[in-house]
């Protein structure tokens, strides 16, 4: 392979892993919002309480926090993609055993952040 040839390949790869990395990034935070909108959705029917969405809220920073750290470097590898999936799949899971629990919180009209 010639000098130019492997260059414009290395280019090639480099764009196109940019674009997957945006692609994943922006799933990523159209999960985020969906779940926050499922938590507030909890607090308007008054399927949370204050106990449960403060613990919902605190796992939402935990994920925002991990999602953070794993794009600090501007590259999310295959094993940060993983826990980042991981993470987000226990708290739907923590949102929708909370809002399922048969608890009721009073309206006060609060939001998660």
């Amino acid at each position: 392979m010639t000098q130019m040839s492997f260059k414009a390949f290395l280019a090639i790869v480099f764009f196109i892993s940019a674009i997957a990395t945006d692609a994943q990034e922006r799933r990523d935070q159209r999960r985020q919002e969906r779940q926050r909108h499922r938590m507030n959705q909890g607090i308007a029917n008054s399927e949370l309480n204050e106990a449960e969405t403060r613990r919902l809220e605190r796992g939402q920073q935990r994920v925002e926090r991990a999602q953070t750290r794993a794009e600090r470097d501007g590259y999310v590898d295959p094993a940060e993609a993983q826990r980042l999936e991981q993470l987000q799949d226990r708290q739907s899971e923590r949102i929708h055993r909370q809002r399922h629990d048969g608890q009721t919180g009073s309206s006060t009209g609060q939001t998660a952040q």
